[in-house]
């Protein structure tokens, strides 16, 4: 339950994200967090780190973004800009977010004199790049309140981090914007884009949505496919994406002369994500690790049956609502699950559908995250005063 403030004073709250990207969960919590802040008596501004290219990015998700346009991480002036915004804001809490300029606001909100500052864990640790690793010990140090975003999260603190950091530790879901989703998730869509890429009805589509990086795990996916699809020709596999992988992926897939059962999209932009979602029969998501996996929420949400690696994060997040869990280590493993949902029946389909659906709808709406992290924000203010 939100616990609202007594005193006529409005809560401030600086919010800080450092990247440019259209599907940047923290920018959409805050643009949700803003459009609550009326309601419980919150000045909150949004700033961004680095330069936004985007510029969709400044009306899909925040409304009189703030950006303090970082090229390189240590310019002094930027810095000193940094600095200034805090100093004529005046928060009552900085929450920050990524890497290095979290780094730089812990310092900087503390050398302001701000009251609190509060920190987002996105990503499993024991996966954090070296400099990552050293830079989590001064930001927890300094941080009065830290919000994982999955209990997963919380979990993968190295020893020395949980003896700073679990005791001000709490996780705090990231949310999906039902209402983009339904927009997208119409009949139209799913039959477009099924003709677009010569799929008919006796096909069963699998896609699989995220950047095309090694985390993702999207070799051994495409050779399961292949040698699923050496006994059913009539599987399917979309895998929506843009990544460093994609040539190589492309390749791989070229050179075993599967170009009409696998397809690779690159980058696409958001509303088009959900529409291959709502086309497929199965979703499938591959990772070696994760800190949350927002696309798999979003499929759950459109009411697709799913496939998930067995790894600790999506284990919690999808729970019971998952057809089946695979080693992701093991291409043989990934195939096992593939055919298990091929020859599930339409009711077997039905029922892990509505599963699903119903799990991402009671725990991971955006209206859910952003009111959650606003009861941290009062809890801060309450303790406080």
């Amino acid at each position: 339950m939100l616990i609202y403030m007594s005193e006529d004073k409005p809560l401030k709250v600086l919010y800080v994200v450092s990247i440019d990207a259209p599907t940047s969960i923290p920018l959409e919590a805050a643009g949700k967090i803003a459009e609550l802040s009326c309601k419980y008596n919150i000045l909150f501004t949004t700033a961004t780190y680095y330069k936004q290219t985007n510029t969709k990015l400044k009306t899909d998700f925040v409304d009189d973004l703030v950006e303090l346009n970082f090229s390189k991480s240590y310019n002094l002036k930027n810095i000193k800009s940094y600095y200034q915004l805090i100093k004529k804001l005046k928060p009552d809490i900085i929450h920050l977010h990524h890497g290095v300029s979290a780094f730089q606001g812990a310092v900087l909100g503390r050398l302001a004199g701000v009251k609190f500052i509060f920190k987002t864990e996105h990503n499993n640790h024991k996966f954090y790049k070296w400099y990552q690793k050293i830079l989590t010990v001064p930001v927890f140090l300094l941080t009065s309140r830290i919000i994982c975003n999955s209990k997963s999260t919380q979990l993968s603190y190295y020893p020395w981090e949980k003896r700073i950091a679990d005791s001000k530790s709490t996780y705090v879901y990231n949310g999906i914007n039902l209402s983009d989703i339904d927009k997208a998730v119409r009949a139209e869509n799913k039959n477009i884009l099924r003709i677009k890429y010569n799929i008919s009805n006796a096909d069963t589509l699998f896609v699989s949505v995220g950047r095309l990086i090694p985390q993702k795990n999207y070799e051994r996916l495409i050779k399961a496919i292949i040698t699923v699809c050496k006994r059913n020709k009539n599987i399917k596999l979309i895998i929506v994406g843009g990544g460093s992988k994609e040539e190589t992926l492309k390749k791989m897939i070229s050179e075993n002369h599967m170009e009409q059962n696998i397809f690779v999209t690159g980058l696409v932009p958001r509303c088009q994500v959900y529409q291959f979602v709502n086309a497929c029969d199965f979703f499938i998501i591959s990772s070696l690790w994760e800190g949350f996996c927002n696309s798999l929420v979003e499929a759950m949400a459109v009411g697709k049956p799913i496939l998930s690696s067995d790894i600790e994060t999506l284990r919690e997040v999808a729970g019971d609502a998952s057809i089946d869990f695979f080693n992701p280590y093991s291409v043989k493993s990934i195939e096992d699950s593939i055919s298990k949902a091929v020859s599930m029946s339409d009711e077997e389909r039905r029922l892990f559908s509505a599963a699903a659906k119903k799990r991402a709808i009671e725990n991971f709406t955006l209206e859910r995250t952003a009111e959650r992290y606003i009861t941290e924000y009062k809890k801060a203010m309450q303790f406080n005063g």
